[in-house]
């Protein structure tokens, strides 16, 4: 049985509740779950998933980003559109296009 927001005819379907959102996780609440879950004993880091409502494979990423310094708040990627160069300085090779 799949779950649409409605059921067929028109209507809303009861099972499926309105408004749900995707979580998003910060840096410092990914890093506290890490600490977390690696300090579990073998069986208990299934408890820790559902406590926060996550799956194993966040974890995958979380630790991956965190290997690469991308929570450490200051690394990382960064994000929003590159600032244009002025024309003064387009021919140089500072502003050159990769």
């Amino acid at each position: 049985m799949t779950q649409d927001k409605n059921n067929g005819n028109g209507h809303p379907n009861p099972d499926v509740k309105p408004g749900d959102v995707r979580r998003h996780f910060g840096a410092e609440e990914k890093l506290n779950i890490l600490e977390e879950v690696e300090a579990c004993k073998r069986g208990e880091v299934g408890a820790v998933l559902r406590r926060h409502g996550i799956y194993s494979s966040y974890l995958t990423r979380w630790r991956r980003a965190r290997d690469r310094g991308e929570l450490d708040g200051l690394g990382g990627k960064n994000v929003g559109r590159n600032a244009r160069c002025p024309k003064s300085l387009r021919k140089s090779e500072t502003c050159s296009r990769r």
